[in-house]
């Protein structure tokens, strides 16, 4: 908050959060192992902190926690579970905050996008995005490809 009087809110993460969770994750990923208490644990933390940083695009790195937090049976990291673990860590250490500027006065940038399932066999997953921008008039849409539903719904937002 200490650029408020200029028209910027900066929301991120503390860097000392960040820091927390990388080395929780990296001793994760050394040790092997996972138990149900520290997923749980992990994901709350990685929840929170995706929060700040706009996101849905760790939503399949939690999901693959929360599995792990209802799992008492086994406390072995799976390779998948290590590999989305290292994606957090890349994906925690360069995030940056969001920067509102306040005193902006342009309209703005809408974006409307949206993925579906076609089939009742989950063959045929389409997105598609339109962006429109009032201050130039100017109208940017893309047609999607066959995908995976989950990534088709968070593809639009990366694109």
């Amino acid at each position: 908050m200490n650029k408020c009087r200029q028209g910027i809110i900066e929301v991120g993460n503390k860097p000392s959060r960040l820091a927390n969770i990388v080395q929780m994750t990296k001793d994760v990923i050394a040790s092997k192992r996972l138990p149900a208490s520290l997923a749980a644990k992990l994901k709350g933390k990685l929840v929170y902190t995706e929060s700040h940083i706009m996101g849905r695009l760790g939503q399949l790195a939690i999901q693959a926690l929360s599995s792990r937090a209802h799992n008492f049976s086994s406390c072995v990291l799976s390779d998948d579970i290590c590999d989305d673990l290292q994606w957090v860590i890349a994906r925690l250490s360069s995030a940056k905050p969001l920067v509102i500027h306040c005193f902006d006065t342009r309209p703005p940038v809408l974006i409307f996008s949206d993925a579906a399932c076609e089939c009742s066999d989950f063959d045929v997953v389409t997105f598609g995005a339109i962006l429109f921008d009032k201050t130039d008039a100017t109208i940017e849409y893309f047609p999607g490809i066959r995908q995976v539903i989950g990534q088709a719904e968070i593809y639009p937002v990366v694109w």
